[in-house]
């Protein structure tokens, strides 16, 4: 029982043959392309395949509709419906999955898993008998909304009459915005000034716009400094004003529509390419998928600047119109047809000229090289070229012979929710924003209190002014033990729970944390001085009663908060992106004292995911340190070499 009657269809033909169940599979698999056609299906199935036969692999198939099942069952894809009808003992794949290859010499032990995600679009059925007027249905529906090419919309005219009516109407009132400006560098400068009180600054009133310009940004146009604010609203009023071509839609949400799925894919493409150590197969650039598709983010990021691109265009060419020519803009309508048809034009030249000159960031690409080799599906691999030539990673990564995939970030975009691609509503924007700040604030507090602490930077030399125990290294037969440096570590571990701690007291009023914070405290200051006590040839024997009395403490703190570290009061966990290495999972539910809330933080907890989430993740932060703390305290007096060199984590990178 390994074999499946396998049915294509798409809107213009029927296929029908039997193959087996592990081939049916891959046409599945393949439908992550998104193919509308038997022919792209076929070319579709390549990446799973992991050949590309002479004849397809649909040699044998008969031109018909036969829906009959045979051996281990039916089926049946159709492409036009976006339906896939499974009624198979051998297997039943779902929308997303895993495709296991054996066999394959590319790869030790022989097998890989090829992981694939289809659209949203897709249903599945396991009726084999009555799929066919569902199937009718969905094609109807379907054939009622035709595609919209959606960059001739977001590049072409649509967008650019957007932007010149922007730069338009912004240009007419110039001068306020200029005078706003002023205020606000002033005003910067002014807090500049406060918080670097030794750097002897001119009254900000006397200085010219062009000096306080030229404070901002040395090497930028002053005209792009003034009205940078303006352009950049001018470009997200575009992304969030409904669009009569989007089916009244926000350019925005279109755009980012797909956006999830697709960076999955590209992610599962880079995996298939490093394990094989070939590149998968791409889409064609003739294919649905190419000019319909939606935006993966190195598009998003290219997209960005080149709206930027044409915006500031526009608003230089209003620059060299005399005021004549201004004013004709706004009392004749002819002028203003005659403009905006010119600038259409002229904005279009200047989108394509720049999509093809070097990238700046990196002048072996186009921006239109990027987006399209996106657009197939394909991973951007090559020679990786060194962003910081002194950085020691950057300099290994060019030296490595190891396939390299190159990635587009977004980190030079504005930080506003219109340009944050990885969240789909503003809620979820904002949330993140609440949570960047709350971090700020907990650093803020952890920098203010190793201050009060004296304690050295966390990963530099330490500066001549602090005292010479934060330099100690002891000299053993065995080896030397840098205790100076360990005592240093640990002292910005016990800062940062102890913050942590407090931020915790905000979720779970009844808790009393006073013990914890207390011990830790008088612990750290008890290992403080017997590190002093120490010497360059020899560790104090209350050393190591202080780290003893110092990880029981931890211990137990770790015993009482892993029950708040995982779960929310319902039982529900919640995945944290920040800390998916923590091994520390919670127990099933939260303990009842962490359901008392400060007031105005929420009426109820199982009512609000988001306060829950923030929680929790405040716990595993909590313990997070703490497990850092003890390992730090496992080594404090080992030698350097018997540190383990294996498991590292994200406090441990120094930037």
């Amino acid at each position: 029982m390994s074999e499946v009657k396998l049915v294509i269809r798409d809107a213009n033909e029927d296929r029908s043959g039997t193959v087996y169940g592990s081939v049916a599979d891959w046409f599945i698999a393949a439908l992550s392309a998104d193919p509308v056609s038997i022919t792209e299906l076929d070319a579709a199935v390549d990446r799973f395949a992991l050949e590309s036969p002479v004849r397809g692999h649909l040699p044998h198939f008969l031109h018909c509709l036969d829906a009959e099942p045979w051996d281990a069952g039916l089926v049946v894809i159709d492409l036009a419906a976006r339906l896939v009808v499974i009624d198979s003992s051998y297997s039943s794949p779902g929308s997303k999955g895993t495709i296991t290859r054996h066999n394959v010499q590319a790869v030790e032990g022989g097998s890989i898993s090829l992981r694939y995600r289809l659209a949203d679009e897709w249903m599945f059925l396991n009726d084999a008998l009555h799929w066919e007027a569902t199937a009718e249905t969905r094609r109807q529906q379907r054939a009622e909304q035709p595609d919209i090419d959606l960059r001739e919309v977001l590049y072409g005219e649509p967008m650019l009459r957007f932007i010149i009516n922007g730069c338009r109407r912004h240009f007419a009132r110039r001068d306020d915005i200029a005078r706003r400006v002023r205020i606000e560098l002033i005003e910067r400068q002014r807090d500049w000034s406060a918080r670097y009180p030794n750097e002897p600054q001119p009254d900000p009133e006397l200085l010219t716009m062009h000096e306080l310009c030229r404070a901002q940004g040395p090497g930028e146009d002053i005209e792009h400094t003034i009205y940078y604010d303006t352009i950049r609203d001018i470009h997200a009023d575009w992304l969030l004003t409904p669009c009569v071509e989007l089916n009244d839609e926000l350019p925005r949400t279109v755009m980012l529509r797909d956006h999830v799925r697709l960076s999955h894919d590209m992610q599962d493409r880079e995996y298939q390419w490093a394990m094989l150590e070939r590149c998968p197969p791409g889409i064609s650039p003739e294919s649905h998928a190419y000019q319909f598709g939606g935006f993966n983010t190195s598009e998003v990021v290219m997209y960005y600047d080149y709206v930027r691109e044409v915006a500031w265009s526009c608003w230089d060419r209003l620059r060299t119109m005399s005021s004549e020519e201004l004013v004709a803009l706004e009392t004749s309508r002819i002028e203003l047809d005659r403009f905006m048809s010119e600038e259409v034009t002229r904005l279009r030249v200047v989108g394509e000229v720049w999509l093809d000159i070097p990238w700046v960031e990196g002048p072996e690409r186009t921006p239109r090289g990027i987006i399209n080799l996106e657009r197939r599906r394909q991973p951007d691999c090559g020679q990786f070229h060194p962003i910081d030539p002194d950085c020691l990673c950057c300099q290994a990564m060019a030296q490595s012979s190891n396939v390299v995939f190159w990635h587009l970030d977004g980190c030079n975009m504005d930080d506003l929710f219109p340009f944050a691609y990885n969240y789909a509503t503003i809620e979820e924007w904002e949330e993140n924003q609440e949570e960047y700040r709350r971090f700020g604030e907990q650093m803020e507090q952890q920098w203010k209190l190793a201050e009060e602490w004296n304690l050295p930077p966390k990963y530099s030399e330490v500066p001549p002014a602090f005292s010479d125990v934060w330099r100690l290294v002891v000299t053993e037969p065995r080896g030397k033990i840098p205790l100076g440096e360990r005592l240093n570590m640990v002292g910005h571990e016990v800062v940062s729970i102890l913050v942590q701690l407090q931020a915790a007291t905000e979720y779970c009023a009844g808790l009393n944390l006073e013990r914890y914070t207390e011990t830790l405290q008088f612990g750290f200051a008890q290992l403080r001085q017997a590190c002093e006590n120490s010497s360059p040839q020899d560790v104090s024997p209350h050393v190591a009663l202080s780290v003893t009395r110092l990880i029981d403490c931890v211990d137990e703190l770790l015993a009482d908060v892993s029950g708040y570290a995982g779960a929310g009061s319902d039982g529900h966990d919640f995945e944290d992106d920040d800390l998916e290495d923590d091994d520390s999972s919670g127990d099933a539910a939260a303990d009842s004292t962490c359901r008392t809330l400060t007031p105005g933080i929420a009426d109820s907890v199982g009512t609000d995911a988001r306060l829950l989430k923030r929680r929790n993740r405040c716990w595993r932060r909590v313990s997070h340190n703490c497990q850092e703390l003890r390992r730090e305290l496992r080594f404090f007096t080992k030698v350097s070499e018997e540190e383990p060199t294996g498991g590292w984590c994200a406090d441990n990178i120094p930037y």
